[in-house]
């Protein structure tokens, strides 16, 4: 019996030891639902420092939000429209595109845009989960703006360490966007412009925005327009890292002011590299396109640079397409991975490629089925999720979906395929990581709505399951 105990302690010990370098198993996905085998829609996943998942999503247009760790999330609430006159009838009152961010503490921020029955005043809200959730606590829109004042739609979260920032828009009543603005939430007196397209006298729609945040806890965006005086889309950045005496952010760079080619349907993606901010975005010139990654310092923006890495690639410059592009700082690299074909084939794969960029990218997937919903994520070294879905049409027609994440330690790995009779529902997908150096594990999650249902899972190590250790 001694030598057994032995036998197991030396055998747990080990494992604590190895798992520092070993690769994560992402356990079989479990059904995110309140009640069995309901659609949630529009979801979004933040971590914690203890390794805590957070979810936001919607269930008949109302937000709702989970909480768990490595087995089912648990359902704790639906945001409610708060106190209400007896009689009120809110059946045309609807909650769209939430969005969660977590400081380190679990101190959760949520947000999203409602409407009351009149589409043209969206109301851009904030909901804070605190530490300790009292149930009977009223949960409901605390508002970012004014009272009378709207939004477009545009309505963002990001959260790092303990700090957190909500991004949103006002609306003008041409029904363009009038300005942006930003809002610290440790601090919902600090708010600062973005941007105002009112002051120049001009009509703006913003297509897309990507937010970052430093080690310096300054707010960094990136994102693509359209105004009155360009032809063409274009892509700002813009920072709080250097203000003016009333917080509008000062830190700004028109990386492309008008000029054709800026594919203004695929997001750009921000993030951090060294003391630089990295910019990646999707162009196009005479029927190639091709990735350019932007970059300046993360404090003045003082030294600007700008590469075209894929077109430098023989086999992508001259019939390129690029569908989704995201990039990733790590402690060690600048990594870009992408969803698109070169000019040796039409169909559409998940790519990979680390800065500098020499060589060729390395090719994920070699399918010819659709692929979508790309997320990466710093799980110490870069883990990449992505959907793919084809048809099949026996015995009938359906859609077989398929969840798959990569990283290069372990290379290509399923999460999940399922069959979905009829068309394909896939819906959304959100993937995030929480990086602690010291720790022994990181953990990284995914949440997928597609088939008509939506499916959690995450990485686990042996440590984190106390019960088969037992």
């Amino acid at each position: 019996m001694r030598k057994s105990i032995i036998v197991f302690v030396f055998f747990v010990l080990m494992i604590v030891l190895m798992v520092g370098c070993a690769p994560p198993t992402f356990m079989a996905p479990v059904k995110v639902n309140v009640t069995p085998d309901d659609n949630i829609t529009d979801v979004s996943i933040d971590i914690d420092q203890n390794g805590m998942k957070h979810i936001v999503g919607l269930k008949d247009n109302r937000v709702v939000y989970f909480k768990g760790n490595i087995g089912e999330p648990t359902y704790q609430f639906t945001i409610g429209w708060g106190l209400l006159l007896p009689g009120t009838d809110t059946s045309t009152w609807k909650q769209y595109q939430p969005e969660i961010a977590v400081l380190d503490n679990g101190t959760a921020h949520i947000v999203w845009w409602e409407h009351h029955g009149n589409l043209s005043q969206k109301i851009a809200c904030h909901y804070e989960v605190p530490l300790i959730f009292d149930p009977y606590d009223l949960i409901y829109c605390h508002r970012l703006d004014e009272p009378t004042l709207y939004t477009t739609g545009l309505v963002r979260v990001i959260a790092k360490g303990n700090t957190a920032y909500a991004v949103y828009d006002r609306l003008h009543s041409s029904g363009y966007v009038d300005s942006v603005w930003y809002k610290k939430m440790e601090e919902l007196s600090s708010t600062g412009l973005v941007v105002s397209y009112l002051d120049v006298l001009e009509e703006a729609y913003i297509f897309s925005m990507d937010l970052a945040i430093d080690n310096n806890g300054k707010l960094h965006l990136a994102y693509i327009d359209e105004a009155t005086y360009s032809p063409n889309p274009r892509l700002y950045y813009r920072s709080n890292a250097t203000t003016n005496m009333d917080g509008s952010m000062s830190q700004n760079w028109a990386i492309a002011f008008g000029a054709p080619g800026l594919r203004e349907n695929v997001q750009p993606s921000i993030d951090f590299y060294n003391d630089f901010v990295m910019i990646a975005s999707v162009w196009e010139n005479s029927g190639n396109q091709m990735i350019y990654v932007d970059r300046c310092n993360i404090i003045d923006c003082a030294t600007k640079s700008s590469i075209s890495t894929t077109s430098l690639n023989a086999d992508w410059n001259s019939s390129s397409e690029i569908l989704e592009v995201e990039g990733l700082g790590t402690f060690s690299t600048y990594t870009l991975s992408f969803i698109g074909h070169n000019d040796l084939s039409s169909h559409d794969q998940v790519w990979y490629w680390v800065s500098p960029f020499s060589g060729n990218p390395t090719q994920v997937t070699d399918t010819t089925n659709a692929k979508s919903q790309l997320n990466m994520v710093d799980g110490f070294i870069p883990v990449i999720g992505f959907m793919e879905n084809w048809q099949v049409s026996d015995p009938i027609i359906s859609y077989l979906e398929k969840v798959s994440i990569y990283e290069g330690g372990e290379g290509l790995r399923e999460v999940g395929t399922y069959v979905c009779p009829g068309l394909s529902k896939f819906n959304s997908s959100d993937m995030a990581a929480y990086v602690d150096l010291m720790s022994d594990s990181i953990p990284v999650a995914g949440i997928w709505n597609y088939c008509g249902t939506t499916r959690f899972s995450t990485n686990a190590y042996l440590i984190d399951l106390p019960i088969i250790l037992k």
